[in-house]
């Protein structure tokens, strides 16, 4: 690496650092120009031996990871999907969110979202992202926030339940865990998870059918 590259390098290095925060060690390529005060090929040269130095991960394209900070982890991922979707809204769900209330017993290797933008698969360098459409016109999903965390929202129990049920993912996942936790089930009863605790409501309505 030639001095100068060198240098430049090091101040990119100690400006990632200085602006490293809870919520900004994800970055687009546009970021990274005005943090870095460069454009076109001197951008590039430097994104290209912070790479090389391990200093920044290519997640997806124009998405980079700054490795060295100090607030890596779960939320990784989530931030990286909103670098990718920056104009849409979504959530965790699915899968995911089922994984996460014990709903199945299978740990998913893809973080699945449902969003109001088009249904998508991501192969990042951080994990597979699955954005699943939903419409604008459906009710108001139940949430929990996870802002303060820098999280996408999750799906609380119900909505995660609603969501499989009307794309009619993983219901054979949802069947085997409720048959593990409750024994099998009677007859053409179906079960329906209930609002207010942990439990499964037992209902015969036609439109709870899984």
């Amino acid at each position: 690496m030639k001095a100068g590259d060198k240098m430049r390098t090091i101040d990119a290095m100690k400006k990632l650092a200085r602006n490293d925060g809870r919520f900004t060690h994800v970055y687009t390529k546009k970021e990274l120009s005005e943090l870095f005060n460069e454009t076109g090929s001197k951008l590039n040269g430097t994104l290209k031996s912070l790479i090389k130095e391990n200093i920044l991960n290519r997640a997806y394209h124009n998405v980079y990871v700054f490795r060295f900070s100090q607030y890596g982890g779960l939320g990784t991922l989530d931030l990286i999907g909103k670098k990718i979707r920056p104009n849409d809204s979504f959530y965790e769900s699915l899968e995911s969110s089922a994984s996460a209330w014990s709903l199945i017993s299978q740990i998913p290797t893809v973080v699945t979202y449902m969003t109001t933008g088009k249904s998508k698969w991501y192969n990042t360098g951080y994990g597979s992202i699955d954005f699943v459409h939903y419409s604008k016109t459906d009710e108001k999903p139940r949430t929990i926030d996870r802002s303060s965390m820098g999280r996408v929202p999750l799906a609380d129990k119900l909505q995660t339940y609603r969501d499989l049920q009307k794309t009619k993912r993983s219901l054979d996942l949802l069947r085997e865990q409720y048959d593990k936790d409750h024994g099998c089930r009677d007859g053409n009863i179906q079960y329906y998870p209930c609002e207010d605790d942990d439990t499964w409501d037992f209902l015969d309505k036609q439109e709870d059918v899984l």
